[in-house]
């Protein structure tokens, strides 16, 4: 399976979802970024709310929602195990055996 599909599969599982909950999306209201690894860390605009989705070799890893006043969390705090309470790299290292 591409890449490409499982994109398309996820915004299509996400508007499932957001319309099960009566969320109207207009079509233009998704802005999708794929970042392959290593990425540059780009900040959210202040008007904006990101849902971000960590996936590696097809398994979502984390999926977590942000909002303008989050920009840490959504910029930095998941590649480091020390900065959170709850991040993706503490978590890979607690489980990394199962990957």
């Amino acid at each position: 399976m591409k890449a490409t599909d499982n994109l398309n599969d996820l915004l299509k599982d996400f508007r499932k979802v957001a319309n099960l909950a009566s969320v109207e999306l207009p079509s233009n209201a998704m802005v999708v970024d794929t970042l392959p690894a290593p990425h540059k860390q780009t900040p959210l605009p202040e008007d904006r709310f990101a849902v971000y989705v960590f996936n590696w070799k097809g398994t979502c890893l984390k999926v977590g929602k942000v909002g303008s006043r989050s920009q840490s969390r959504f910029t930095s705090q998941h590649y480091n195990p020390n900065s959170s309470a709850s991040n993706l790299a503490k978590s890979i290292l607690s489980h990394q055996e199962e990957l």
